[in-house]
């Protein structure tokens, strides 16, 4: 399956030659940022989309557990997933408790199987996408009629060559803005 935005995974291990290695591997299928820390993770997160979070277990600054814990809470579409050399059942069990995690591996990781883990989680991803877009469009659509049943004039609308709806979309903006109908025109500027 092939992305329209690429799928961005987040690696956080405070080895270098880890996150080197975790890049390199599925650098071809998604797109790739790395952090050294936890708090380098969190910062990065408040400015940048991720989808995949896959953090070591052991960090210089906080553990994996409680960042993993963080990311739920305040990135809760993030998929989140623990690497770590030393598990133990216990920490194991913590982490998924905690962080509601997706995945647990352990090093030395088989970089072949976690490649197609990420391919496969790409690919759920996009669908994921794909029916978000179409339920916004939906949403719209339930906005629309919902104005339009409440004695709005519906704007320019006609059929274009391929006998599909068409509705100018800045007459239908100054329609709503006219009409005082912000909620649909939120849901018109979404994108």
């Amino acid at each position: 399956m092939s992305f329209e935005t690429p799928v961005t995974v987040l690696f956080v291990d405070d080895d270098p030659m880890v996150l080197r290695s975790l890049s390199r591997a599925v650098g071809h299928t998604v797109a790739v940022c790395t952090a050294s820390s936890a708090e380098e993770a969190i910062d990065l997160l408040r400015t940048q989309s991720v989808d995949v979070v896959v953090s070591d277990l052991d960090l210089p600054d906080m553990n994996g557990i409680e960042l993993l814990g963080v990311i739920r809470r305040e990135h809760p579409r993030a998929i989140r997933m623990m690497l770590t050399g030393g598990a133990s059942l216990d920490r194991a069990i913590g982490a998924i408790n905690e962080g509601e995690l997706h995945r647990f591996f352990v090093k030395p990781l088989d970089l072949q199987a976690f490649a197609s883990t990420m391919q496969a989680l790409g690919d759920r991803i996009a669908l994921s996408r794909q029916e978000s877009a179409r339920e916004r469009e939906r949403a719209r659509r339930r906005a629309f009629f919902e104005w339009v049943d409440a004695g709005g004039r519906p704007p320019s609308v006609g059929r274009d060559a391929a006998g599909d709806l068409v509705i100018d979309d800045d007459l239908l903006e100054a329609a709503l803005r006219a009409a005082g109908a912000t909620e649909a025109l939120a849901l018109l500027g979404d994108e």
